[in-house]
């Protein structure tokens, strides 16, 4: 464990004495010491190997072509999202509580996939100016923070985001790639150039956001970029729906 790590648990263990933790997929008030509630059963969403490195899924779940996306080498993630993840990261929009249930489950996906990569930076999907003012935090910055502490590799702000986009919930993958087309732009001065970076966001749907993302740090020269996200999208299949898991 990183010396960085046992500073953040004493932090933490002094917060969970002023304020009550909470079940980071459901919200309940836990008992000491307890890191989710026992009601929660999250094994299910959790995505276990053989793994495709291109999709992040299961191979038995994965809908890819042969060979990487152009602009990022590899996706990770711990879980589905479904059931208790898809709450935790619904609530991770409007509070901090699920961050450091979720940062761990990705700090330990990282330990088993991305642990042999020298990084040079750990970044995140940025918000715009407008929706950081109303939701007060980035929780993809705030997981990408964790992950910096855990992993010993320096956090950056890389990106910004310049202009405001549509809400993605409800558009298709091709109108999703359109909203967010010149959307991202490297922060001035950014150093990316020869570095390999390491990308964090809350969740992967169709990868519109994360692969503009990398493609705007891959146009500043940089190495590579490997992305890490608490949850991935499973495939619409007709032989069966995401709501079957649940």
């Amino acid at each position: 464990m990183w010396k960085n790590d046992r500073l953040t648990h004493a932090a933490e263990w002094l917060l969970d004495v002023i304020y009550p933790p909470r079940c980071p997929y459901c919200g309940r008030v836990l008992a000491t010491g307890e890191r989710t509630c026992s009601t929660c059963s999250v094994d299910r969403w959790r995505i276990s190997g053989p793994r495709c490195l291109r999709c992040g899924r299961n191979k038995r779940d994965c809908t890819c072509s042969s060979g990487h996306p152009k602009y990022y080498q590899a996706l990770a993630a711990p879980f589905y999202f479904g059931g208790e993840i898809r709450s935790a990261i619904y609530r991770l929009k409007r509070e901090y509580s699920p961050i450091r249930g979720l940062s761990d489950e990705m700090c330990a996906i990282f330990d088993s996939t991305y642990a042999g990569i020298p990084f040079d930076w750990v970044t995140s999907v940025p918000l715009s100016a407008k929706k950081r003012r109303e939701r007060g935090f980035n929780q993809a910055q705030e997981l990408a923070r964790r992950i910096s502490i855990h992993t010993g590799v320096p956090y950056r702000d890389l990106l910004f985001k310049r202009m405001e986009t549509q809400v993605q919930h409800h558009l298709t993958a091709e109108e999703r790639r359109a909203n967010v087309l010149g959307a991202y732009e490297l922060c001035p001065g950014a150093p990316v150039a020869g570095k390999r970076i390491l990308l964090i966001d809350d969740v992967f749907t169709t990868g519109s956001t994360v692969t503009e993302c990398a493609k705007m740090i891959m146009f500043g020269g940089a190495e590579s970029v490997h992305i890490l996200c608490a949850a991935i999208t499973l495939p619409v299949k007709k032989e069966y729906r995401v709501d079957k898991r649940e």
